[in-house]
């Protein structure tokens, strides 16, 4: 994050105001529905485009943030590992675009444990 972005603060999603969440989610398209971000784009229109109130936050830091949070989360309520299975790649297909990047599962604490396929990792943080 940059000093001028404003804090990220995680909480379950059922702690989460209905007003917190469609300020993320939107009124338009297919993310209104989906809660996925990428839906919200209209045929043609990159995030680029999009306007900037609108963009959740896109490269602040929220990714490592829930990484972060869900560590925490499964760390707290006593399980053995949590899990991650990051894309090795920017060659993706749209359904691989959310699963994150090894990059920000490490900067969470995840370790490499095995390379199943070339595109995946399964990183874990064991307790």
């Amino acid at each position: 994050m940059t000093d001028s972005a404003p804090a990220i603060f995680v909480v379950a999603a059922n702690e989460a105001s209905c007003d917190d969440l469609q300020t993320i989610f939107g009124m338009r398209g297919s993310g209104f529905g989906c809660r996925c971000q990428r839906y919200k784009l209209r045929p043609r229109e990159s995030f680029g485009n999009f306007p900037v109130e609108e963009r959740a936050h896109r490269k602040r830091g929220v990714s490592r943030a829930l990484a972060q949070a869900a560590v925490n989360f499964a760390r707290e309520r006593g399980a053995l590992a949590v899990e991650g299975y990051p894309i090795t790649t920017k060659d993706v297909i749209l359904q691989e675009l959310h699963v994150g990047t090894e990059r920000m599962f490490a900067a969470a604490g995840f370790r490499e444990v095995s390379r199943p396929t070339a595109r995946r990792l399964v990183m874990r943080v064991d307790f």
